[in-house]
């Protein structure tokens, strides 16, 4: 082993040695644990953000702690000054393979069985043999993740989505014996993880949250008898608050189109595209700002920014159509107050996979502006035709077009849909609404928890 990976494998060590120790000065509150992504920040999952504000603020009033468990603490630069609390409250689950094993031999110690009756539904739904599942990565990670949780004396867990955070989650609630809370978004339709297990997520979790009907409709198909009790449907929820000074603003300049969302196929960006290039060809000054991030990790998000890039340049846009690049949240309120009209051209891929009710189009429904959305996903859930925006089918460049075209032909009816999607928001979407029941939910559990 090189010089370099021993020192790499020391610091972790030293790191782990001081979360343990940090975790046990925390004992005696108990913690609740949130466990979001293995890489914790993203800014793109500002709804993750909002739910862990929520359950942090819920933990104070009730005396616990609150730890986030992750893989990688990444940069904060990009996020909300709102949202930096939460990172000083993250610790690595670390993945030197040596550690992990003392963690699983020290469980199968102190709680002898445990591990292995949960492991073997972990092999009735995966055809993998016992002793294989105790030697795989993710199961050796998840017992130093219990162990931290048993250090914290963990009272709840929470995850978000169905990867590998909530897969940890799900090994230390059972083998803790502590509940557990599962937020589903739209991944559960997608078999894009050797242990995703969306149907045992489901059975062993004491809560289960779906952002919108559709998705409650396919937990329900997915979950099967016994789930319908412990689900809840719970909007994204967003903070309204530096959203609604933006009402009053009024775009000046062309007609501008904006978009706010990472750069993927599902997105139907290109569709966007092509609807300015018409609108133009019409004689038309219309402009489109499409702000989003490239994920470098995932081929076909650096796919989808070439595949847009040169579309743009085919079509001779130059200045009128820019992939303007991620945008922080701060900077959100601004490019909102830019734009005369929110645009979610988005599609639903061959896989399965879509959006729910997107965070930035609820932040659009906040600032009080027009939107055209696809009929895609949950969106049609926050959006009502002609009361509250404008709905056209997935992939129809020339409905897209039609709406535009009305929205220049009509200067009444851009800030009518404003206002009536703001009073939307506020009823349905602010995050001091969408909280209330699920909190309720996690009391409750709490309380059966300590009897």
């Amino acid at each position: 082993m090189s010089l370099r990976s021993l020192l790499k494998k020391g610091l972790r060590r030293l790191r782990d040695l001081r979360t343990r120790a940090s975790l046990r000065r925390l004992a005696g509150q108990g913690a609740l644990v949130l466990a979001p992504t293995w890489r914790f920040p993203n800014p793109t999952h500002t709804f993750v953000h909002e739910d862990m504000l929520g359950l942090a603020a819920l933990a104070s009033r009730l005396g616990a702690a609150t730890v986030v468990l992750c893989g990688e603490v990444a940069s904060a630069e990009a996020l909300s000054k709102r949202y930096r609390p939460l990172v000083r409250r993250a610790r690595i689950v670390e993945t030197v393979r040596a550690g992990n094993r003392r963690d699983l031999a020290g469980l199968d110690h102190e709680l002898p069985g445990r591990v292995d009756a949960f492991l073997q539904r972990v092999a009735a739904a995966t055809g993998r043999r016992l002793a294989e599942l105790r030697e795989d990565e993710l199961v050796l990670r998840a017992a130093t993740f219990t162990r931290l949780c048993q250090l914290a004396k963990v009272r709840y867990l929470h995850s978000w989505f169905c990867y590998d955070q909530s897969f940890q989650a799900m090994f230390a609630a059972q083998v803790l014996g502590v509940p557990r809370g599962l937020a589903c978004f739209t991944d559960h339709v997608l078999a894009d993880h050797p242990l995703k297990l969306v149907p045992l997520q489901l059975a062993t979790a004491d809560l289960v949250l779906a952002t919108s009907a559709r998705t409650r409709h396919e937990l329900l198909q997915l979950g099967g008898d016994g789930l319908d009790e412990k689900l809840l449907v719970k909007p994204i929820g967003v903070d309204g608050e530096p959203l609604r000074a933006v009402r009053a603003a009024r775009a000046a300049g062309p007609f501008t189109l904006v978009s706010i969302c990472r750069i993927e196929p599902k997105k139907g960006l290109g569709m966007l595209v092509e609807a300015v290039a018409r609108l133009r060809a019409l004689g038309h000054d219309v402009r489109a700002r499409l702000h989003g991030g490239i994920d470098e990790g995932h081929a076909e998000s650096r796919a989808e920014a070439a595949r847009l890039r040169a579309q743009i340049a085919g079509l001779g846009l130059g200045e009128a159509c820019l992939l303007a690049g991620a945008l922080a949240n701060a900077a959100v309120p601004a490019a909102l107050a830019a734009a005369h009209t929110f645009v979610a051209p988005y599609v639903e891929l061959a896989s399965g996979d879509k959006d729910g009710v997107p965070t930035a189009l609820l932040e659009a429904m906040a600032a009080g502006r027009a939107i055209v959305a696809s009929r895609a996903g949950a969106i049609p859930e926050a959006i009502t035709d002609g009361v509250d925006g404008l709905l056209l089918p997935p992939s129809d460049v020339a409905a897209l077009v039609q709406a535009v075209l009305r929205l220049l032909g009509e200067p009444a009816l851009g800030p009518r849909l404003g206002a009536a999607a703001a009073a939307r928001f506020d009823a349905s979407f602010d995050v001091r609404v969408t909280e209330r029941a699920c909190h309720e939910r996690v009391e409750a559990l709490l309380s059966r928890s300590t009897r």
